[in-house]
C-alpha cells in the first residue's frame, strides 16, 4: 500500500477488471498461441485454462464494482480454491519464447495476488 497502488474500493475494481480482461483476452491466449509454435502442448493446455479462469475473475470483479452503487446487487462467494504445490523440476520448453512466458505468467500472478491482497484489506477498512 505504500507504493500507492491502492486506491478506492472502485478503483482497485476497475484496476482489477482491466489486468484480468486483459489477461483473457490477450495476455494467455497470445502465450497459449507461442507455446503451441514452441510444441509445448502442456503450457499451451495450462495457458489456455488460465485465460478462461482470467475471464472468470474479470465477471466477478465486474459484478463486485456494480455492488459498489447497487445494494441489490449480490457480490457471490468465492470459491474455494485448494493449494497447489510447486516442486522444483527440469524447466519447461529450454530455450523457447514459451518457458519466457511461463516465468512472466508465475511473477504477474504472483504481483496480482499481492495487489489483490492488498484491495482486500482496504475494502474491509471500507
Amino acid at each position: 500500500m505504500l507504493a500507492g497502488l491502492v486506491g478506492t474500493n472502485a478503483a482497485n475494481l476497475k484496476d482489477a477488471i482491466a489486468g484480468e480482461t486483459y489477461e483473457h483476452t490477450t495476455m494467455y491466449p497470445g502465450f497459449a498461441k507461442q507455446a503451441a509454435k514452441d510444441h509445448c502442448t502442456a503450457a499451451k493446455t495450462l495457458f489456455t485454462e488460465i485465460a478462461g479462469d482470467e475471464g472468470t475473475h474479470a465477471a466477478a470483479f465486474t459484478v463486485a464494482l456494480r455492488s459498489l452503487t447497487n445494494p441489490k446487487v449480490k457480490v457471490p462467494k468465492p470459491p474455494t480454491v485448494d493449494p497447489v504445490v510447486i516442486t522444483a523440476s527440469t524447466p519447461a520448453c529450454p530455450g523457447t519464447r514459451t518457458q519466457v512466458n511461463l516465468l512472466a505468467a508465475m511473477h504477474g500472478e504472483a504481483f496480482a495476488y499481492a495487489k489483490y491482497t492488498a484491495y482486500a484489506a482496504q475494502a474491509a477498512r471500507h
